[in-house]
């Protein structure tokens, strides 16, 4: 990946010393910028991935800018706790963890922050496996064998057919390419 800057000139052009100095040791500048040209890769999905853990953290900073020294394990712990104390599950915050790994990875390969500060080393992210949700054999039975009349097809058709275009239209906001 080749990370681009105000002026055209590439991230990866910079010397570690210019890249110690400039304002990119910050978190959140350097995962747009890894946003930005996800998306130009067309890899709308990943994109959309990390602009959303970027924007879970900027809410837990309360809108503050998050440098890359400052992610270190008693943050990542402290966000752990707010998550967990939210309501929310250990595999939702696994998402958001796996995301944050990968791009503070992407900094160190970047010389924004050195590879000793790496808050992971010590940090285990915690999954636990999901309950299954998938409907029984006999209540599939029950939908297959259901017996409907020809008007309630038609009114069901017209229901699901507006729920299609609906979903479509939530796709294509998000950046989803039309085919």
């Amino acid at each position: 990946m080749n990370l681009t800057v105000y002026g055209g000139k590439s991230f990866s052009g910079f010397s570690k010393a210019d890249r110690r100095n400039s304002s990119y040791d910050s978190f959140f500048t350097f995962g747009e910028m890894v946003v930005e040209d996800l998306k130009a890769e067309h890899r709308c999905g990943t994109a959309r991935h990390y602009k959303g853990i970027l924007s879970v953290l900027r809410t837990f900073t309360r809108g503050k800018d998050l440098k890359f020294n400052v992610l270190t394990y008693d943050f990542l712990k402290r966000f752990e706790r707010q998550h967990l104390a939210r309501g929310n599950s250990w595999n939702g915050l696994s998402t958001y963890l796996r995301g944050i790994r990968a791009l503070y990875n992407k900094g160190i390969k970047a010389g924004l922050i050195e590879k000793e500060a790496y808050p992971f080393a010590y940090y285990s992210i915690r999954q636990i496996p999901t309950e299954k949700r998938a409907l029984s054999a006999a209540d599939l039975r029950k939908i297959l064998e259901l017996e409907i009349s020809q008007d309630q097809v038609i009114a069901l058709s017209e229901l699901f057919y507006l729920f299609l275009l609906s979903v479509r239209d939530e796709f294509y906001r998000y950046g989803f390419p039309e085919s």
